[in-house]
């Protein structure tokens, strides 16, 4: 089922929401939202948006975060989470207590790994907490907002490139580089300022991704800047940040003012769309949701997933002796066939080769029986046919049309003239002494009033 998300980007006397729904293969942006705050009481501005009871993630600007590189000779998550706060602790404006932080594994070393610790004033992911309370939010995550923004460009397939968020208070300098690197820093003044050109190409030279590196321009000034103007004095390509080819927009205005609302998108897709999520929430410690970093949590997911595994290797077993199961019987069932053409060529209707050859076997044993019964009776069923037919009256015309000699019993079918005949038929044969009785099993008229089918069964064995 798409997840559904709300980004949040709280300005000083601005808002700016966007609701996307998230996919396999991409986003949806279903709503935009852009309203003035009052400074005073910006909790009723932003209930007052009417935003949906979807998960919110909101941030903090670059100037209220503090990024720091780090290097651990170690891999592992759980100790990176624990140590690398304490290797930047050093070079931080606050001490550990008085900050929230989380880690961003940048890459691995020949030994280690590179971080990026993002850490933040406690009462500052303090008042953005209470604001989401006040106004009515599900806060999921606080976002630095340069992250936001390096999201959007990894999913468009930006990298290596900068972006220059311009808000009339403030610019934001991203740095997104090869693989997992990326950093970023606010610079003095706001983006209507004369010389923020001369502090954007400062901010420039203090990494080294290259001249060729673009600068893509977001926020709500990047429109009424001139791109071409920029490049001419950065001496690199400038241009207003695209969208991410996966990201569609469904109401026009709202596409015709992008890229104002970049944060707030960056924000939203974090939840919704794998490929734009960074990765930090500064929602940690005292400000983390209570399910959080549970005791049985991990314990449980793993048992979870050794289960899983556990299940998948006994399916593939059990379906491999079961392939292995039928192979023997398709082939057992081949041979069958084959034996059964053998024996029985004449069949050409084969149903069930085992009942079929039970039913031929049955047969012949009936026959054996009858055969062995007569032999040992010392008579033959040609002595038999000569008798029958001795016993039936000269004067009286009969064809047979049918002799079978069975185990205890032979059966008759013939034509005669008459029922009166019949009954002379059966009485002169009921006189020989192998028939200890002979029945009449069928009569009935054929054809014509002279003709007369009828079926004798005499039951074999000695009178007296």
């Amino acid at each position: 089922m798409p997840k559904t998300a709300v980004g949040l980007q709280i300005r000083a006397d601005r808002a700016e929401a966007a609701r996307v729904k998230g996919g396999w293969k991409g986003a949806v942006v279903e709503r935009v939202w852009d309203a003035r705050l009052d400074p005073e009481h910006p909790a009723a501005g932003i209930a007052a948006l009417g935003l949906p009871a979807d998960p919110v993630v909101t941030g903090l600007p670059a100037d209220r975060v503090f990024p720091r590189r780090v290097q651990l000779a170690f891999t592992d998550r759980n100790r990176i989470a624990q140590a690398a706060p304490l290797e930047a602790e050093e070079t931080l404006p606050l001490p550990l207590e008085d900050l929230v932080w989380d880690t961003v594994v940048l890459g691995r070393t020949g030994s280690g790994s590179r971080c990026l610790v993002v850490a933040a004033p406690a009462d500052a992911v303090a008042d953005r907490v209470d604001l989401a309370a006040q106004s009515g939010l599900r806060l999921e995550a606080v976002e630095p907002e340069p992250l936001a923004l390096a999201g959007l460009v990894r999913a468009a397939g930006l990298v290596p490139a900068w972006v220059c968020h311009l808000e009339p208070d403030r610019v934001q300098l991203v740095a997104v580089g090869p693989g997992d690197d990326l950093g970023f820093s606010c610079l003095p003044g706001g983006g209507a300022d004369p010389d923020v050109l001369d502090q954007v190409a400062l901010g420039l030279e203090a990494t080294g991704l290259g001249e060729e590196a673009p600068l893509y321009l977001s926020g709500p000034l990047a429109r009424e800047t001139d791109p071409e103007a920029w490049a001419a004095r950065l001496g690199r390509p400038v241009e207003r940040l695209p969208l991410p080819a996966g990201v569609q927009v469904a109401d026009p205005e709202a596409r015709a003012s992008w890229p104002d609302w970049a944060v707030a998108l960056g924000h939203g897709l974090r939840e919704v769309w794998r490929p734009a999520r960074i990765g930090a929430n500064l929602l940690q410690g005292p400000f983390a949701p209570a399910d959080r970093g549970a005791a049985w949590k991990g314990p449980a997911i793993r048992a979870a997933v050794y289960a899983a595994v556990l299940l998948a290797l006994w399916g593939g077993a059990v379906a491999m002796e079961i392939a292995h199961r039928k192979a023997q019987y398709d082939a057992l069932r081949a041979a069958v066939r084959e034996r059964f053409h053998e024996v029985l060529p004449e069949v050409t209707n084969v149903v069930s080769e085992v009942d079929q050859m039970a039913a031929r076997v049955e047969e012949l044993e009936n026959r054996a029986r009858s055969l062995g019964s007569l032999v040992d009776r010392e008579i033959s069923p040609l002595r038999l046919l000569r008798d029958i037919s001795a016993r039936i009256p000269k004067e009286i015309e009969v064809e047979l049309r049918d002799f079978v000699v069975e185990e205890n019993r032979v059966r008759l079918e013939g034509v005669t003239v008459s029922f009166d005949a019949i009954d002379k038929i059966k009485a002169d044969l009921a006189e020989h002494p192998r028939f200890t009785e002979v029945a009449v099993s069928d009569a009935k008229t054929l054809g014509g009033k002279d003709k007369v089918l009828f079926k004798l069964t005499l039951s074999l064995g000695k009178k007296g």
